[in-house]
């Protein structure tokens, strides 16, 4: 698939003095931008966590869009086509934030606003319940993969093609393996048996199942921010009063990309 932009939204926020834009994609598009105006809140995005406890592992998000539509019914092309029609990038400053999917279904006319309009677009997270475990042309996986390769094809079918940011403390476990030293991502390094994911009569599981399979096996937590999937360590505890955080970077494929890491502390 091809994406382009067909309508754009931006809204100024003055107290950061950046543009925010949504940008409306659609699939195989080759015309000319639309602008639209925004709402009294252009952008919302609410997080729903797979748990209401502090060990959730997952949370799905959805952005709330509002609009201006002085010509009711010129987005009625968004609401007519299938959930992976239409993506949605939102930026700020011309940085990647957030990128989903419109939910058709979401449309939504305000009349206590005048001409203001409310769509909402999904990560599609919870599409994964419905999905099997394998490559997106059908088949299945087998052999040993990297957690981090597991994740992106467990994560390949929300169609999103976004890269991942890791950021763990392995510190008590370190010490026990001599080939893993400090500045290593275990995620990168630790594989698993694939076959695993297969049922008694060779048929690929859930994607949302091998996603929490892995993620509570490593006690971790998966979210969308900043364009990219972030993957966090759950209660985590940090050694000493000073201490530095380095933030590993994968592409959509859960190899390394460029630059491969960054660093807080």
């Amino acid at each position: 698939m091809a994406f382009a932009t067909k309508y754009r939204i931006q809204s100024y926020n003055a107290s950061t003095a950046t543009t925010w834009t949504v940008s409306i994609q659609e699939d195989g598009f080759g015309g000319s931008v639309t602008d639209l105006d925004p709402g009294a809140v252009p952008i919302e995005i609410e997080y729903r966590t797979n748990r209401d406890t502090p060990d959730w592992i997952y949370a799905p998000s959805v952005a709330n869009v509002t609009l201006v539509d002085t010509a009711t019914g010129q987005l009625t092309d968004l609401f007519s086509a299938h959930d992976k029609t239409w993506k949605v990038v939102i930026d700020e400053g011309g940085t990647t934030q957030w990128t989903g999917f419109v939910q058709p279904d979401s449309y939504t006319y305000d009349l206590y606003r005048p001409n203001e309009s409310l769509f909402a677009a999904s990560d599609r997270l919870n599409h994964l319940d419905s999905v099997a475990y394998g490559p997106v042309g059908g088949g299945t996986y087998t052999g040993r993969a990297t957690v981090m390769q597991v994740l992106a094809r467990a994560l390949q079918h929300t169609g999103l093609e976004i890269g991942f940011n890791t950021h763990c403390i392995w510190f008590p476990y370190l010490a026990t393996n001599p080939l893993v030293q400090g500045t290593h991502d275990i995620l990168y390094h630790c594989t698993i048996n694939q076959e695993v994911y297969l049922d008694e009569d060779g048929n690929a599981i859930a994607s949302m199942a091998v996603l929490e399979d892995v993620l509570e096996r490593f006690s971790l937590q998966l979210f969308q921010s900043g364009g990219r999937w972030h993957v966090t360590q759950r209660r985590r505890s940090i050694p000493g009063p000073v201490f530095t955080i380095t933030r590993f970077l994968y592409d959509k494929d859960g190899a390394k990309d460029s630059p491969t890491s960054e660093t807080d502390g």
